[in-house]
């Protein structure tokens, strides 16, 4: 992939998602059923009058969608140059903002999306679903920095609430070699067998993740 952006969209068309519109850098997409709709932005301004700015456009523009008023997510892919304590509390701010639409930020750093790019997702037979459940780079979260590679893998896992589901049917489907029950290997093996199936645990489940881990701080 050449950038995040990329990837994303093509865990959304995995997914069954197909791109409504492409404009000045505003992705929209929606579901087969068009019951599910998600706007990708780089950048978001919370301030009320800007969001509600957006939230007129919008509406105006889905007419035809009588359920996007009420159904849309959006995502912020926002690549920083570095992790502090002011972007962060950003972060937060934004995702807890009710205001007319729920939010889901990914930060990240380039850095960090060279790596994941180049050196992680390697192999073009693999979804994102595939390494998020192999045993290999589950080790390899757990002595990752904050702001790490395999960090940014499972944060992406933790804005698309569809990508855990599909990593439940990617779990399903393994054919566990000879080995997997091994002493080595049994962490891992209990931590597959507790990905959740329902979608109100996700979230819960993959904030529990990320917090247990002890990552360093650079």
């Amino acid at each position: 992939m050449e950038n995040m952006i990329d990837l994303i969209l093509n865990e959304f068309g995995i997914a069954n998602y197909h791109l409504l519109k492409n404009k000045q850098g505003k992705f929209l997409l929606t579901n087969e059923a068009n019951s599910d709709f998600w706007i990708i932005l780089s950048d978001y301004d919370v301030a009320v009058d800007k969001q509600q700015e957006l939230f007129e456009l919008y509406r105006q523009g889905m007419k035809e969608y009588s359920t996007a008023e009420k159904n849309t997510s959006i995502l912020i892919l926002k690549c920083i140059s570095h992790f502090d304590e002011e972007i962060k509390a950003w972060a937060v701010e934004t995702e807890n903002d009710k205001y007319y639409f729920k939010k889901y930020v990914l930060l990240y750093t380039q850095k960090a999306w060279d790596s994941l790019n180049n050196e992680i997702l390697v192999d073009p037979k693999k979804k994102l679903s595939d390494y998020l459940i192999d045993s290999s780079v589950f080790e390899n979260l757990k002595n990752d920095s904050s702001d790490g590679p395999y960090t940014l893998l499972y944060g992406i896992a933790h804005k698309l609430p569809f990508l855990l589901l599909e990593m439940e049917k990617s779990k399903l489907e393994l054919s566990y070699p000879t080995n997997w029950v091994t002493d080595e290997n049994k962490e891992t093996n209990e931590w597959v067998d507790g990905i959740p199936d329902k979608d109100n645990e996700i979230d819960d489940y993959l904030d529990e993740l990320l917090n247990s881990i002890d990552h360093e701080q650079d």
